[in-house]
């Protein structure tokens, strides 16, 4: 189950899936992209021990470009309504937050 983690339903649906369609028109954009989509804290287990992830955020790395991120919390108050730019964060900000240190190349 590496591939997998919970999300909060309005997440997934709402604000994560626009994220994730601008990575992919990104990718499209620039021909050649790195992305960094993680996850950190914590808010507790399911039954079989996975952890429910407090935060998830998403690092879209573009050729001579500043890296665009995101940090979102797990929770289900997210709308499609949502605008992208409001979630917008520093690496500095994920660094803290999750407690990693990324590597900018």
């Amino acid at each position: 189950m590496s591939n997998i983690c919970p999300q909060k339903p309005y997440l997934n649906r709402g604000i994560w899936a626009k994220i994730e369609r601008f990575a992919r028109l990104q990718a499209i954009k620039h021909g050649h992209i790195n992305i960094i989509t993680g996850s950190c804290q914590s808010l507790g287990h399911i039954k079989n021990g996975v952890n429910i992830p407090k935060y998830f955020y998403k690092i879209i790395f573009r050729p001579s470009q500043e890296p665009i991120a995101f940090l979102l919390k797990n929770i289900n108050k997210y709308s499609k309504k949502d605008k992208m730019k409001s979630y917008l964060t520093s690496l500095s900000t994920i660094e803290k937050t999750c407690n990693i240190k990324i590597n900018k190349q």
